[in-house]
């Protein structure tokens, strides 16, 4: 008979092949540059796929005065990073416009580039196609099979590897007979991407193709923007696709059931999402992932419901309740994961704050000290808890920006707080007053800084043994974004004042996961307690710990 077992994250093990950014080859073949007489382009058409946050990244050697550097066309942009045989450099907004109006060229002088990756900031599903064939001289093209590319959808992008035969090669990458083709590189590169655009997205049969000059086409592959996916500081997301998907090694996709006020996780088999399936995906903090599109035709049911397009939460149906996984879960303000910490913007000098669609942005404008931005924390108990984590993504403030919580009612004393650096995006925790903490009133900052802004890019309460609250929270705010899940259950149904749904796991193999783990390395009857990531607790306090492979709950 299947247990449930409570999931302790210390004791599943990550592998290292996930990694933290999804890497897209532009040229593995070494190439010499002596004193700028060669150059590695890629056609506007290429740099569609850019984003801004895409870290373009290679391997080299030198030799005496070299150099290396990234054009927009003709055009400087920058010198690459160098450090240890690895270049590197972050696209802004302003690369990417420039980049995409004319194409990117990557010169230098007495270097040899070994290779050149564009990181992806942004998950992908991938599918793989089989294609193979030689060009000419445009003379021939390299089709796609049938109906491999109808999962397609305007700014999706194809890679092509190929094996340029000379220092002139080119080539494009069109879809059935609309004519619409994307000429994507010249010289020296092993891939090339063709941009889905609008009209090829339209077409009902989608049958692609490769032309070209002195290329081998080697292979081919569909890749698919996600949304929004990225694993948070509690080391989980929602995730949902309208294509079945594996996910990959190092990660584990959970299903959902929900009884009474637990939400019961089992994983996926073989790890393999069904299309239009609400999941939960669990792995490392930050892990920005390649998904593989897959073709088995599986069919489990899970309780949370995909996201397909953003959804206001406010134009749902009144007959329903929404709960959204809370959190630290990498889901932004419009994701529903700030706003439902910490409430809505407002207090202390409002004027100060930008609102911007995807991020939190505070711009201080000159203000003097000690003035700055706030959120109001209404009709929530944070007694429980013991920190305030607060993670960044960006800050070009002059001056150290200090974050306070205070506490309804009570004097200065009361207030706690942390600073966070001058130009550092590390996370900061705010210690949470024991006496006081279940008045929590308002959250504000202040700076001294004249100028610049500051991004928050998630939050997460941690709880008194030192673990980050895994949970879903209910919510009538905020947007639901594309390729999220979410759980949509019948109003009241989990009691009128009830907001908040626990997170239980259901290991099949229950010998060899969860609790058991932990039962390994102590005895039945040591009589200690484990919180939720496994970690021992000398002096627990009130909340669900495990005792000797059990679930106990300290009143």
């Amino acid at each position: 008979m299947k247990k449930l077992f409570l999931l302790l994250f210390s004791v599943l093990a990550f592998t290292s092949q996930v990694r933290a950014d999804v890497d897209l080859p532009i040229s593995t073949t070494s190439l010499t540059i002596g004193d700028w007489d060669k150059d590695l382009y890629c056609s506007k058409e290429w740099c569609n796929i850019l984003e801004e946050g895409d870290i373009i990244y290679g391997t080299v050697t030198t030799a005496s005065g070299y150099q290396i550097q990234l054009y927009h066309d003709w055009t400087f942009i920058s010198n690459f990073d160098y450090s240890d045989g690895k270049i590197s450099y972050t696209l802004t907004e302003s690369d990417v416009t420039n980049l995409k109006a004319n194409g990117m060229r990557v010169r230098g002088k007495n270097i040899t580039l070994t290779s050149l990756y564009l990181k992806k900031s942004k998950s992908i599903i991938k599918t793989s196609i089989a294609a193979s064939g030689s060009t000419g001289n445009w003379g021939t093209s390299v089709d796609f099979p049938e109906n491999s590319l109808n999962t397609a959808v305007e700014n999706d992008y194809v890679m092509v590897s190929v094996t340029p035969s000379d220092n002139d090669a080119q080539g494009k990458v069109g879809m059935s007979s609309n004519g619409t083709d994307t000429y994507s590189f010249n010289s020296y590169v092993n891939a090339f991407y063709g941009f889905v655009t609008a009209d090829m997205a339209s077409e009902e049969t989608k049958n692609g193709y490769v032309q070209g000059k002195n290329i081998a086409v080697t292979g081919a592959a569909l890749y698919h923007p996600v949304n929004s996916f990225k694993i948070g500081s509690i080391g989980m997301a929602t995730f949902s696709a309208n294509q079945e998907v594996t996910v990959p090694e190092g990660l584990t996709a959970y299903k959902a059931a929900v009884s009474g006020n637990n939400v019961t996780l089992t994983p996926f088999t073989n790890n393999v999402i069904p299309a239009n399936t609400g999941a939960i995906i669990e792995g490392p903090q930050g892990s920005v992932v390649e998904f593989a599109a897959t073709s088995t035709g599986s069919s489990e049911e899970s309780a949370l419901e995909p996201v397909t397009t953003a959804t206001e939460v406010t134009s749902l149906s009144s007959a329903f309740d929404y709960y959204v996984l809370y959190a630290g879960t990498g889901e932004r303000e419009d994701d529903l994961e700030l706003s439902t910490l910490l409430g809505s913007w407002g207090g202390w000098h409002p004027e100060d704050v930008n609102w911007n669609g995807t991020t939190y942005t505070i711009t201080y404008n000159g203000k003097a000290s000690g003035e700055g931005g706030g959120v109001k924390q209404e009709n929530n108990n944070w007694s429980t808890y013991d920190k305030l984590k607060l993670n960044f993504s960006a800050n070009t403030l002059n001056a150290d920006a200090t974050f306070y919580v205070a506490y309804n009612g009570q004097g200065e004393d009361a207030t706690t707080h942390a600073t966070l650096a001058q130009g550092s995006t590390s996370s900061i925790e705010i210690d949470l007053n024991s006496t006081y903490k279940n008045a929590i009133g308002d959250f504000s900052m202040w700076s001294n800084a004249t100028g610049g802004s500051l991004t928050f890019a998630s939050a997460a309460l941690i709880d008194n043994d030192g673990a980050t609250v895994a949970e879903f929270r209910k919510t009538t705010k905020g947007t639901l974004a594309a390729n999220k899940a979410y759980l949509k259950l019948d109003s009241g149904s989990s009691g009128s004042n009830d907001a908040r749904l626990s997170l239980v796991f259901n290991d099949e193999d229950s010998e060899t996961t969860g609790v058991l783990d932990v039962q390994k390395h102590t005895t039945q009857s040591d009589n200690v307690y484990y919180n939720l990531r496994g970690m021992q607790v000398d002096k627990p306090t009130k909340g669900l710990y495990i005792m000797n492979g059990k679930k106990v709950f300290v009143k």
